[in-house]
């Protein structure tokens, strides 16, 4: 699902029971009142770490969720996480499926 729809949100709110789901793409600025988690994949990894636009605008009610499927490397994604307050999605079975052959991996499992 690329953006959680208004109305579905609504809906969950009339019964009084709230959710909160994760789309797979980054919902515009203009969802930030039901749009309240989002997949951070294709973030990019900067010093310092870039503040994540939509955690500060919310007062820190957003969470985003980084990930960097094919990065063998996970240090710097995870660093960048907690300096941004924000979370990660380490996809250990994708990464280390496909980096089987490397030290790192060997000792990583």
């Amino acid at each position: 699902m690329k953006l959680i729809p208004q109305a579905f949100y609504d809906a969950g709110m009339q019964r009084q029971h709230p959710i909160a789901m994760e789309p797979e793409s980054q919902a515009p600025l203009s969802a930030l009142a039901w749009d309240t988690l989002n997949w951070g994949e294709g973030w990019q990894y900067t010093m310092p770490p870039k503040v994540d636009t939509k955690k500060y605008l919310s007062l820190g009610k957003h969470q985003t969720n980084i990930c960097d499927r094919w990065q063998q490397n996970k240090a710097t994604m995870a660093g960048t996480a907690w300096l941004s307050g924000i979370g990660m999605e380490s996809w250990e079975n994708d990464w280390v499926r496909n980096a089987s052959s490397t030290s790192f991996a060997r000792t990583s499992v």
